[in-house]
């Protein structure tokens, strides 16, 4: 078993005898069982998130029940708010059509493709390296991120995560791919294609943000040359350019307008311009990063021992993913529209480096015995972890179903249907929430799980908050701004909370 430095009483791994297969299933094993408790074992406690989630929800739902799987749609006509082209909702739809239960097929392609990165990042470290520990602190770094696993993340049906993974893929295969010779550089190069294609086809322009850290690692290294002068990196970066151009070229002959709604909402309009004041200054992704990942940002700061050590392999790692990462940030500091998981793609990238950074300045400057490794083991990666899990499956649904201005219609009419009181038809006065899309009383969650009601037989009526004098039967809202006088028209209360009130009142 190799230790982490020629002596041997700095750090085994294999202190019990144990096969060295099995530490490595144990570790990676149950990080990926940790990720998955915590974010699908109370999957259903987290409310649908109004903005973004519910938007795909409807997309999703939509193609399942037969709109088309070229062009999403929403309300029945193609939608060109959400422009990003449809690889998260085929994903999604498909789940769909298999029966799972809708909120859960709407979660899963992103509590997965968080899994699959932790085995990559684990992977690329533990075996690229042979270094266990900055492997295990790695996947540990990424899944106790609060930001990676929160909402709009690893945790809702959005699409960062998904990028993520594919952005932090392209970027790998690179880094194996200018190390390797002959046929798996080959194997490589057509990884790294087939990575890029799925992160443009999951995200647009934006999966193509990785590519300018790499220009950035090849020209400090001196590579940049090599890569030019190889006619294989012209085919993969032309053919997979012409696959992603492919779907928006046949998209647009279908779906006449899609390139100009594309130019407005995702480079033109929203990099040049800002959109919906979501604009937070130059620092505002150093700031986030530092809330949203503090022991990673700390561990960074030891760089200097891996880019002045002497192992090129190490150093290379480290490079290539530290460059990637801060080059993501930097498009994304001089952008006009500024959100906070747009920072997703580069969590896993700098985990990687943050982690060799960490073991390379202990190996540099501390003999540390096996004894306080142990704990160290457990201080700095168990207990993240664990909290971790805590944060996401038991306190984030815990907090989120006391917020008043999230609507939460799904579980207003499942407790309907668990107490036996959900009628054949429910009015809901709610008046939706501005938006620049033009669309009126807009309520995607609420659209949503009124369709889904709707393929139970049950009609769910939708009215404005000024017409509630005009209505009678069973009433129900979860727009805060309804509360107080939806329960003063209602005379037979069924539901009532923080966030929803239902019950029945009679025509006046």
């Amino acid at each position: 078993m190799r230790a982490l430095d020629n002596k041997a009483d700095f750090y085994q791994v294999n202190t019990w005898r144990v096969a060295p297969w099995l530490v490595d299933a144990f570790c990676i094993g149950g990080l990926v069982i940790s990720a998955l408790i915590a974010l699908l074992w109370n999957y259903q406690g987290l409310p649908m998130q109004y903005w973004d989630e519910s938007r795909n929800a409807n997309n999703a739902l939509e193609m399942a029940l037969g709109s088309g799987w070229l062009v999403p749609t929403y309300e029945g006509v193609p939608d060109h708010w959400n422009t990003k082209p449809p690889l998260l909702i085929w994903l999604i739809a498909g789940l769909m059509k298999l029966d799972l239960p809708p909120l859960l097929a709407l979660r899963l392609p992103s509590a997965l493709a968080a899994a699959a990165t932790l085995i990559m990042v684990w992977a690329a470290v533990r075996f690229g390296l042979r270094d266990r520990l900055a492997a295990l602190i790695a996947a540990a770094l990424l899944l106790s991120s609060k930001g990676y696993t929160g909402i709009h993340g690893a945790h809702t049906g959005d699409f960062d995560t998904l990028l993520a993974l594919f952005t932090t893929g392209y970027v790998l295969s690179v880094w194996q791919a200018l190390a390797q010779s002959g046929r798996q550089k080959i194997v490589w190069m057509l990884s790294t294609g087939i990575f890029l294609v799925l992160a443009v086809m999951t995200k647009g322009p934006a999966g193509f943000f990785g590519v300018v850290g790499l220009c950035l690692f090849l020209l400090l290294t001196g590579q940049v040359l090599n890569v030019i002068n190889d006619w294989r990196w012209w085919l993969v970066a032309i053919f997979s350019c012409l696959i992603c151009a492919s779907y928006y070229i046949v998209r647009e002959s279908y779906d006449a307008g899609y390139l100009q709604a594309v130019w407005m909402n995702e480079l033109g309009g929203r990099y040049s311009e800002t959109n919906e004041s979501h604009y937070k200054g130059t620092w505002f992704y150093l700031r986030e990063l530092l809330k949203q990942w503090v022991p990673g940002c700390l561990f960074l700061l030891l760089l200097g021992y891996s880019l002045l050590g002497a192992d090129a392999t190490r150093k290379r790692l480290a490079q290539i993913t530290f460059l990637s990462g801060a080059g993501i940030l930097i498009l994304l500091t001089t952008a006009k529209t500024q959100l906070h998981w747009y920072l997703i793609p580069v969590i896993p990238l700098l985990c990687i480096a943050a982690a060799i950074a960490l073991v390379d300045a202990i190996k540099k400057g501390m003999q540390v015995p096996i004894n306080y490794w142990r704990a160290f083991l457990v201080m700095f990666i168990a207990l993240p972890v664990i909290i971790s899990v805590y944060r996401n499956a038991i306190s984030l649904p815990a907090k989120s179903k006391d917020k008043t201005h999230i609507s939460q219609y799904g579980i207003l009419f499942n407790h309907l249907h668990t107490a036996g009181r959900m009628p054949n038809r429910i009015i809901v006065l709610d008046d939706g929430a501005d938006n620049t899309a033009g669309f009126t009383d807009y309520n995607p969650e609420l659209k949503f799980y009124a369709q889904l009601e709707k393929q139970k037989g049950i009609d769910v009526q939708v009215a404005r908050l000024a017409d509630a004098n005009l209505v009678n039967g069973l009433v129900a809202t979860c727009d805060y701004k309804n509360m107080a006088t939806v329960r003063q028209l209602i005379t037979a209360p069924l539901v009532e909370s923080a966030v929803c009130v239902a019950g029945y009142k009679d025509r006046q």
